[in-house]
């Protein structure tokens, strides 16, 4: 079955009065330097800041170093909307614009920054201090976002990469019938394509969002790049004989995950807990979803209003206007885009970003672009140190760019582990068919957001060595995949799945990117990954794949310790301890041995009191810490007035005390907090 593929994820735009909005990702920001999207050039600078800007793939995120700049240039530009990573607060400063206002004020807690005015081109700055950021004000300030959308006219007129990419390789797609009319597609509707206040029609099929008589409307979430159905709204989607539809839910579904009832047909297999898609079967030409009440299947229980968080939509059907999957090719092409006839690199050029559907390319691996510098450097010899794209041609000798299509590999994928010149130099040459979308990269004709990928001849497995325990692998250090043969065992996972500790039963560790969901005591063999620090915290970049199915084992104790034996990536409980408050952050402990109380895993629990903390031991920088896991107040011990002196009173380390001040202290054979 052909698929047809709509995904404008080098921008997206909409009619806003005369203006177009252009949504630009991380990933396509050069950060040592200048590029251009949709009509606009978007330029990072260092300036006379100390750390140049960077692309940090685990967030997909750009950061911003203190007196760092980032300058947005083209026509007429009247808004610019700053979409702020999700770690963005630890470093949270100013960002302030050459001309125009931030509109409202930047303030502790934002998710976005929004300039106003009118400009055709505006630099922001970023502050010398994280004025605003958890980190406290001492810190360097840092900006981190993930997208940045721009209203305007852009210098190319900004809609030629959206609405004619969108409109004429989409539309046409389901319009123009050619010789599949009436052959059933399968049409992908990513979150991005819908209107959260209304319909959209996307590749011939009407889509929909509705908040009814819910309390919520519908929203795109760009952090997670997925929609949020809140209780009693709805989807519809509309278009030809339609006979399923499967919609993939977000990373984060299961918090709030409920029913999806549909208007006819049904859902099979029937919803459960820990779904990651829901599949709808029938034959209708119209079908609406409606979100339950209550978060009747989330792990946040079923007290919670009820959502459905989804990443897309495919919808199997003949399209809205007798479409189907349709070639979109406005000329005559040597290939059709399918896996089995693939567009030829000279039908790429040829089509010149007229089309934005994903679509199967042939070429051979004749180089990559070095971004790294301050100048753009095309390397065509090993060593390579680009790793995020590779250059094709229809000739393995070709050394002419003009005859080139630059391909994306996307960071953490297969594709980027299996293609790139830096890890597997010997691909240079080879003969590779990639899937991806056709659109404008490094300004010509490329490939953005690959898939999947043939090479003549395959892929030999990296070399990988192997190391016994994850003992061993902390002591090691090594900057180099290790492959642990020995188990680990799971003790924790932040909710989110970005942070897991895995221990040997020796030596315990932090595990920082995203993973399948894991749980206490599930075990693990073979996993493989990079040890580094981060402010001084070991962890481990894993190879993601390399984690897969756990078995369960027994689940690990937290350790009972003072306040002051807290060790780093130790899971422990330190029971009734005192937390304290100080500009707003909170500590237990006094002196050298003080921990800070830091809330990595979003608890929202932690205040000044007397409590039992479960958590784990961490270090940021100079500062030692502790991740709470858990935290409870209602266990704490019994406080006395000093005055009730009717009992013997001891200190903790045996000792008669006549005069006892603030502090814990033996007070008839149990232990009590003196005020």
């Amino acid at each position: 079955m052909k698929k047809f593929l709509l995904s404008l994820a080098i921008s997206m735009t909409a009619a806003c009065g005369a203006f177009a909005q252009t949504v630009i990702n991380a990933d396509q920001f050069n950060p040592g330097g200048s590029a251009t999207v949709g009509g606009y050039t978007v330029e990072l600078q260092k300036n006379s800041g100390t750390t140049a800007p960077a692309y940090h793939a685990n967030t997909g995120a750009i950061r911003l170093y203190a007196k760092g700049s980032l300058t947005v240039s083209g026509d007429e530009i009247s808004k610019i909307v700053v979409t702020l990573a999700s770690d963005a607060a630890f470093r949270y400063t100013t960002f302030t614009p050459s001309t125009g206002a931030i509109e409202p004020a930047q303030a502790a807690g934002d998710t976005e920054i929004t300039w106003v005015g009118n400009a055709s081109s505006v630099t922001f700055t970023v502050g010398d201090y994280a004025t605003m950021g958890t980190d406290g004000e001492s810190k360097a300030g840092q900006i981190r976002f993930t997208s940045i959308t721009v209203y305007g006219e852009g210098e190319e007129g900004g809609n030629e990469g959206g609405n004619e990419g969108g409109n004429e390789g989409g539309n046409q797609g389901g319009n123009q019938g050619g010789d599949n009319t009436g052959e059933e597609g399968e049409t992908v509707i990513v979150a991005n394509q819908f209107n959260p206040s209304g319909a959209a029609t996307v590749g011939g099929y009407t889509v929909d969002l509705q908040k009814n008589s819910g309390t919520t409307a519908p929203a795109y979430h760009a952090n997670t790049g997925a929609i949020r159905l809140y209780a009693k709204g709805s989807l519809t989607v509309s278009g030809d004989e339609i006979s399923k539809i499967v919609v993939t839910l977000a990373s984060d579904a299961a918090f709030r995950y409920t029913t999806f009832t549909p208007s006819t047909g049904a859902i099979e297999p029937a919803q459960a807990a820990g779904d990651t898609e829901i599949t709808w079967v029938g034959n209708a030409s119209s079908v609406t979803f409606t979100v339950g009440d209550y978060a009747t299947m989330g792990t946040d229980g079923e007290s919670k209003a009820g959502q459905i968080r989804f990443t897309s939509i495919t919808v199997y059907g003949k399209g809205g206007n007798g479409g189907g999957n349709v070639d979109p090719t406005p000329g005559d092409t040597e290939g059709n885009g399918t896996e089995e006839n693939p567009y030829t690199v000279n039908d790429v050029i040829a089509l010149n970003n007229t089309i934005s559907s994903a679509a199967w390319v042939t070429g051979y691996i004749v180089g990559a672009m070095n971004t790294g510098g301050s100048e753009y450097v095309f390397e065509t010899t090993a060593p390579f140190t680009a790793a995020a794209n590779i250059y094709i041609a229809a000739t393995p000798g070709e050394t002419d760019q003009t005859k080139m299509v630059p391909v994306q590999l996307v960071g953490g994928s297969t594709v980027r582990a299996d293609l790139n010149l830096v890890d597997r130099p010997e691909n240079f040459g080879k003969e590779v068919s990639v899937k991806g979308n056709l659109e404008k990269y490094f300004g010509q004709p490329g490939i953005k957001n690959t898939s999947d990928y043939t090479i003549v001849g395959g892929i030999a497995p990296l070399p990988v060595e192997e190391i016994a325990s994850l003992t061993a692998f902390v002591e090691e250090q090594s900057d180099a995949n290790l492959k642990i043969t020995g188990t680990v065992t799971v003790f924790y996972q932040s909710p989110d799945k970005k942070y897991t500790f895995i221990t040997d039963g020796e030596t315990n560790l932090e595990v920082y990117g995203n993973l399948p969901e894991y749980k206490n005591g599930d075990q693990l063999t073979g996993i493989i990954g990079k040890f580094s620090f981060y402010q001084n915290m070991p962890q481990m970049t894993p190879q993601t794949d390399s984690f897969g199915e756990a078995t369960q084992g027994t689940p690990v104790e937290p350790k009972k310790v003072a306040a002051n034996q807290i060790g780093i990536a130790q899971y422990v409980t330190v029971e009734n301890v005192e937390i304290t408050e100080e500009d707003g952050k909170f500590y237990i402990g006094e002196g050298a041995e003080q921990r800070q109380v830091f809330d990595r895993f979003a608890l929202d629990q932690i205040k000044a009191g007397i409590a039992t903390i479960t958590g784990i031991g961490a270090i940021y920088g100079e500062t030692l810490q502790i991740f709470p896991t858990a935290i409870d107040f209602s266990s704490s011990i019994s406080e006395i007035s000093a005055e009730n002196g009717a009992a013997e009173i001891f200190d903790l380390q045996g000792r008669k005390v006549a005069n006892p001040g603030r502090g814990f202290y033996i007070v008839g054979g149990q232990k009590k907090f003196i005020r």
